[in-house]
């Protein structure tokens, strides 16, 4: 409890770092901010115990792992409540429990 309430605001620091160097590295792990990333994701685990999951388009949403930020139409109701994309990964712990939700758009069914 109390170390958890201790270390928070670093690990909301270092995701939000992590989001900057995704933003500017654009998927490129070659570049400094990719490379950056990259280090930044080993001291996470490492010292932190937080792994990166990105959930994939056609994944079922879930409420307790995925936070939607948007909605993209859909004419197959089939894909209705599925996740369209990610737009930022999330973030759990060794033991399961989120520390961060992924952000992702969610298909919604719009009838034609």
């Amino acid at each position: 409890g109390e170390f958890a309430s201790a270390v928070a605001p670093l690990h909301i620091s270092l995701l939000r770092l992590h989001d900057q160097m995704m933003a500017l590295a654009a998927g490129d792990t070659a570049s400094v901010a990719g490379m950056l990333r990259v280090q930044l994701l080993q001291i996470l685990d490492t010292a932190a115990g937080l792994t990166p999951f990105e959930p994939r388009a056609g994944e079922r949403f879930d409420s307790t792992r995925h936070a939607g930020v948007g909605r993209v139409a859909t004419v197959d109701p089939e894909a209705e409540g599925t996740v369209a994309r990610t737009l930022r990964p999330g973030f759990e712990r060794a033991d399961g429990t989120i520390a961060r939700a992924a952000h992702v758009e969610v298909h919604r069914f719009e009838s034609r």
